[in-house]
This record gives C-alpha cells, structure tokens and sequence, in this order.
C-alpha cells in the first residue's frame, strides 16, 4: 500500500503469480487495476509499466559501476512515464520502485 502525507491510500502494488516473470499490478485508491509491472525474462533489471499490451514507461535499476555494487548497498534506479499522469499513480510508482528494490535486489543476509 502507497499512502499520502495525511494517511490517504494513494494506490497499492501486489505481486501476481507467475513461474518465470516477475508481474506485479498496480491498483489505484479503488482496487482498481490501471497498470502492470512486468518484469521480461531476459531483462532482468527493467520492469515495464503496461496497460493491456501498451507499454508507458518503465522501472530499471542502473549499473552503478563495479565497486558501487560490489562493496555497497547503494542502487540506482530510473523510472519513465508519460508527462501528464496524475501524481498519485506517480506516487504509487515510486513506492513500487522501493518493493522492486527491496523484492529483488537487497540481499537480506538471511
């Protein structure tokens, strides 16, 4: 769940079951399904925000160079969308870019 400053739900994000992709929808405050996260087999670090079979933008983790990663927690990442969307289904892709982060590359240590 993506929630504003006063507490108000901006939208949620839940993982779908999927054997070899990574699929997550995106709901606005409603329930509503507007957006899929798709993540493609062979790119792993990019998830594609679709609607239907029309892709609108996307979520990619970006290279930070060898040491940054090897001997850091750090990660960067770039998400696009169209200029004109509302900003809360903004908001609610940038909580997704934190899911994706902590869901796929935080190594736990566990």
């Amino acid at each position: 769940d993506v929630f504003d400053a006063q507490g108000g739900l901006l939208g949620t994000i839940e993982r779908r079951f999927s054997v070899l992709r990574r699929i997550y929808s995106v709901s606005d405050s409603s329930g509503q399904e507007v957006f899929q996260l798709f993540g493609p087999i062979l790119h792993p670090w990019t998830f594609e925000i679709r609607e239907g079979d029309m892709i609108h933008g996307k979520i990619t983790k970006k290279w930070s160079g060898l040491l940054k990663e090897g001997f850091t927690d750090a990660a960067n990442f770039g998400v696009t969308f169209p200029a004109g969307w509302e900003s809360k289904i903004k908001g609610v892709l940038l909580g997704a870019v934190f899911l994706i982060d902590f869901a796929h590359f935080e190594n736990t240590g566990n």
